[in-house]
């Protein structure tokens, strides 16, 4: 920055917020907030914040790193372009979904059943959910899933699928973000 004549402090200030905890409420508030403090730009690395950022405001510019889909959440129109005032990259390719059964598949050849766990407030987990799903049937395997939101949503979602038939070959991926 300094060799394009910028300085902290001088010309540009960084300022640093973190959510934890608290939920999609603190989220919200955290994010109007910041909304209100009229910043020229905000880094995002968090799909739950990114998503309130764009319900809160469309004229700040947001950068997002290590984020579900940024197409199919609507951020951005293709994969070459932002929509609005959202671009940044993504964690996850959502066609590897079917890529992760098949490997859980090779690594446990026997399971039968695999319970997918996904936070229910990320539209994100969507995808890669929809394409285990897809995968499922050709190798075998019957998929359930569970939106979760908290450890007792988890631990819940565990002991019901413990209770169905073949119990013993459950494989549970949880998709968090």
């Amino acid at each position: 920055m300094r060799d394009l004549g910028w300085t902290e402090g001088r010309n540009f200030r960084i300022e640093y917020r973190g959510i934890s905890g608290g939920g999609i409420d603190r989220i919200r508030a955290a994010v109007a907030e910041l909304v209100a403090s009229n910043p020229d730009l905000v880094h995002a690395s968090n799909t739950l914040i990114v998503q309130e950022l764009q319900r809160q405001t469309r004229t700040i510019p947001i950068v997002f790193v290590n984020i579900g889909d940024p197409v199919d959440t609507g951020w951005s129109r293709a994969w070459h372009g932002p929509a609005a005032n959202a671009t940044g990259f993504m964690n996850v390719e959502p066609a590897m979904g079917g890529k992760w059964l098949e490997l859980l598949k090779e690594v446990v050849p026997g399971v039968k059943r695999v319970l997918v766990m996904v936070n229910s407030g990320n539209d994100a987990n969507l995808a890669p959910c929809a394409l285990i799903e897809a995968a499922a049937s050709s190798m075998g395997v019957q998929v359930s899933s569970a939106a979760v939101r908290d450890a007792r949503e988890i631990e819940r979602a565990i002991e019901a699928a413990g209770r169905e038939p073949n119990a013993d070959s459950l494989s549970c991926p949880v998709f968090h973000q």
